[in-house]
């Protein structure tokens, strides 16, 4: 394992006292680590939650999800394209490109 990765975690975001490091066992301190990045995700989707209300405040047509402010989802394509359309507009750049 590579402890110096680790104890970076420790004293910075867990904000652990070397003594409080060096006394945990392993599993304590993966549990706590795992807390961490639990309460860092919360925080995000939070935040997002909050951007999204502005946006949807502002009346906008569509406003983008929570997820997708996160990069969770994409954007949903509201028209379809069929295969013969794709082809078309496929032939079309060709002819224009000189292809």
């Amino acid at each position: 394992m590579d402890w110096e990765f680790y104890k970076k975690y420790a004293y910075g975001a867990l904000n652990l006292k070397p003594d409080e490091f060096y006394s945990l066992t392993v599993t304590e301190f993966f549990e706590l680590l795992e807390g961490y990045r639990w309460r860092n995700e919360k925080s995000q989707m939070d935040l997002a939650n909050l951007a999204y209300w502005i946006v949807a405040g502002q009346r906008q047509k569509k406003a983008p999800t929570p997820n997708q402010l996160l990069g969770k989802e994409s954007p949903q394509n509201t028209k379809h394209i069929d295969a013969d359309e794709k082809k078309s507009t496929l032939e079309d750049l060709n002819k224009a490109l000189g292809s």
